[in-house]
């Protein structure tokens, strides 16, 4: 837990910014920083959900409404610092944003991201980031593009269906069809502006993640394996294990001649399905991924060590997790003993087991008391959204 993570101050005269939803994410680094005793500013898109705002360790935030309102604060509060600031995305959103925005905001601020002006956003194309990761060597699902009125008479089910770009929580991230009525169905509600892909459907035992930081020089820093072996209701892991080492099967040189072609440089992290002895390509995620304080908690600080790399600043952050770790998300793993995945007693025993957490902290409970008190609203909500959100979509076509 980040209380047993302190470490020594590191000195490092630059402000931090971090941008994003206030989330676990946002609360996961800024309690990276904080352990260290960097004071960062909290940049906020949309409202608080008292969730990183209420850390001990937050100082300091701006709520922004959007991300050109964002963008707008950066420029007009930023501009006159005697030191360029680093700023930190933690949302495909606020990336996407920056990357737009490059050339106004890179001589004011360090960046992760491309060197080319959009080329982040072409990239997190779905389609485009798959025939990409085909041409570095990865295991990618058979995919083919699917619009509203693309034939459905020769597809291979089950098959997975997702946005080539993510528009919004309205839009569904990835959707299984079982059988042809499944993909009938959904079909009935597609934005007929909007192009899919449409993919193999992988059984996998578990989800992989390889989170790394490529920096200034070219080097690669590769802090360990995430591998998660149970989900949320909202489809999110909450159960897993850490260790340094990297499968394989995820292809550590097809990493690095991905993120070469690109020229990217910063935080990321690469995700897979795991099938026997194959680890097929999902995406890749061009800023700091939302786990990072999970490999915090393992042992590496992959943030801080970025943020001295931006600034040529000689440092011993470490950037490896330390053995095989267990991490739980301690609020909504509990939907799995009402599933009968497994016991209350048995689920305890994991728990106990676990190294890193991701609300609780014993020095800064705050956030994980009201994420504990509102995890029961949230779920409900998440589900009528989840069950509607296909008819959602359609009316909101529909009239515009």
């Amino acid at each position: 837990m980040f209380s047993n993570m302190k470490m020594k101050s590191i000195d490092i005269p630059n402000k931090i910014i971090i941008w994003g939803n206030d989330n676990s994410h946002a609360l996961g680094v800024i309690r990276q920083f904080g352990a260290h005793d960097i004071n960062v500013m909290f940049l906020v898109l949309g409202r608080t959900h008292h969730c990183a705002t209420i850390s001990r360790y937050c100082t300091k935030y701006v709520c922004v409404k959007n991300t050109d309102a964002g963008i707008h604060f950066l420029l007009s509060t930023y501009k006159q610092e005697e030191l360029k600031p680093i700023l930190f995305v933690m949302g495909d959103e606020t990336a996407e944003a920056v990357d737009q925005h490059r050339d106004e905001l890179l001589p004011y601020f360090y960046l992760t991201g491309t060197t080319k002006k959009n080329l982040l956003s072409l990239v997190d194309d779905k389609n485009r980031m798959t025939q990409l990761a085909s041409k570095h060597g990865f295991d990618t699902p058979r995919s083919m593009i699917f619009k509203w009125n693309t034939p459905i008479d020769n597809i291979e089910y089950p098959c997975i269906l997702k946005p080539t770009i993510y528009s919004g929580y309205l839009e569904f991230k990835t959707q299984i069809c079982w059988t042809k009525e499944d993909l009938q169905r959904i079909v009935r509600f597609l934005n007929h502006n909007n192009t899919y892909i449409l993919q193999q459907y992988i059984p996998k035992t578990h989800d992989l993640l390889i989170y790394g930081c490529r920096l200034k020089n070219g080097e690669i820093k590769l802090a360990g394996s995430y591998y998660k072996d149970r989900w949320s209701d909202d489809g999110g892991a909450s159960h897993g294990f850490l260790v340094p080492d990297i499968p394989e099967a995820a292809k550590k040189e097809s990493i690095y001649s991905f993120l070469k072609e690109i020229n990217y440089y910063g935080l990321f992290s690469v995700e897979y399905g795991l099938l026997e002895d194959k680890a097929y390509f999902y995406e890749f995620n061009l800023r700091n991924d939302g786990t990072s304080h999970i490999f915090y908690q393992c042992g590496a600080n992959l943030p801080l060590a970025w943020a001295c790399d931006c600034i040529d600043i000689q440092h011993d952050v470490p950037t490896k997790v330390k053995g095989k770790q267990w991490a739980i998300n301690e609020i909504l793993d509990p939907i799995n003993i009402s599933r009968g995945v497994l016991s209350k007693e048995q689920w305890l025993i994991e728990k106990k087991q676990a190294k890193a957490f991701y609300f609780y902290d014993p020095d800064d409970k705050k956030p994980w008391v009201y994420a504990k008190r509102y995890a029961w609203i949230n779920r409900r909500f998440k589900a009528i959204l989840l069950k509607y959100r296909l008819l959602i979509v359609y009316i909101l076509d529909k009239i515009k």
